[in-house]
C-alpha cells in the first residue's frame, strides 16, 4: 500500500536491510461498523499516535532472491464520549512477518516465486484481508458496557504460489494462486451489521498471458476466480461466494 513512510536501507554485497517508520492507521469492526481515522462509524475513532514499525531483509543472487520482513504496530480506539461513565478507549498491539522467494530457471524463461505471511494484526498490511479487520471490539454488543469493552487483533496466515513462463522474449504467462485464513475472537459471532465481511478464509487464482507486439505496448488477457466463507451467515443466510472475471488490458509505458 501506497502511504507517508520514512525507511533507511544499507546494502552489504547482495543483501539488502530496510528499516522504517509509516503511518499508522487503525482499522477496527464491531457489530455496528467499521472505524477508520479519518471516521467515527462503528465503535468510536481509530486513533493512534505511534507510527508503524518495519523492517525487512533482501537477498538476490544472480538467479534467486529471498526476502524476511516484519512490522508491529498499535490499534487503538475511543469513543470520546462526553459522559465518564460512556467513555471508553481501548488499544492493542499488532504485528506480522513474512517471506518471499524467488527462483529463475530455464535461463530466465521460467520464474517461480512464493510468499507466506502471518500475523495478529496485519489488518490492511495484507490485500487479501479487508479493510478494517486490523481488529475488533465489543463494543456494542448487549451487555457490553465502557467498562467491559475490549478490543482483539484478527490473526491472518496467507500464502501465495506463483510462476511467469516466457514462450517467447515478447510472450509470456503468468498463473498463481493465493489463500488467506483469519481467525477471531469468539464475540465476532455476534455481529449483526457487518457479518457480510467478516471471512474466515480466501482463496483466488489466476492466469494470464501478455503478448508485446513493440516494447512499450503489452496486450494482456486474464481470467480470475476467486472465493470466500463467511464466519458467520449474514442477515440473507449469505455463508460465503465465488466470482469469476475475464478481462482484457492495453499497457503502453512512456
Amino acid at each position: 500500500m501506497r502511504q507517508a513512510a520514512i525507511q533507511y536501507s544499507k546494502s552489504y554485497g547482495s543483501t539488502t536491510f530496510s528499516v522504517g517508520l509509516e503511518n499508522t492507521y487503525s482499522d477496527v469492526t464491531s457489530t455496528t461498523g467499521t472505524t477508520y481515522p479519518d471516521s467515527s462509524g462503528g465503535a468510536g475513532f481509530g486513533l493512534s499516535g505511534t507510527p508503524d514499525g518495519a523492517a525487512r531483509v533482501l537477498w538476490r543472487g544472480e538467479s534467486a532472491f529471498f526476502a524476511l520482513r516484519g512490522m508491529v504496530r498499535n490499534i487503538e480506539i475511543n469513543n470520546e464520549a462526553a459522559i465518564p461513565g460512556q467513555r471508553y478507549r481501548a488499544s492493542t498491539l499488532g504485528y506480522g512477518i513474512g517471506a518471499t522467494g524467488g527462483l529463475n530457471l530455464l535461463d530466465g524463461r521460467l520464474a517461480l516465486f512464493a510468499t507466506a505471511n502471518y500475523g495478529p494484526g496485519i489488518g490492511r498490511y495484507l490485500i487479501t484481508v479487508s479493510q478494517g479487520f486490523g481488529a475488533v471490539t465489543n463494543f456494542g454488543l448487549p451487555g457490553v458496557t465502557a467498562q467491559r469493552a475490549q478490543i482483539d487483533t484478527v490473526t491472518a496466515t496467507a500464502g501465495l504460489v506463483g510462476l511467469q513462463y516466457k514462450f517467447l522474449p515478447n510472450l509470456q504467462a503468468n498463473a498463481l494462486v493465493s489463500v488467506t485464513s483469519l481467525n477471531y475472537p469468539s464475540y465476532v459471532t455476534q455481529f449483526t451489521t457487518t457479518s457480510s465481511a467478516i471471512n474466515t478464509n480466501l482463496w483466488a487464482t489466476s492466469v494470464n498471458l501478455i503478448y508485446s507486439p513493440v516494447p512499450l505496448v503489452d496486450l494482456g488477457i486474464e481470467y480470475l476466480h476467486g472465493s470466500r466463507a463467511l464466519v458467520v451467515p449474514d442477515a440473507n443466510g449469505v455463508v460465503g461466494g465465488t466470482a469469476d472475471r475475464v478481462h482484457g488490458m492495453v499497457l503502453v509505458r512512456f
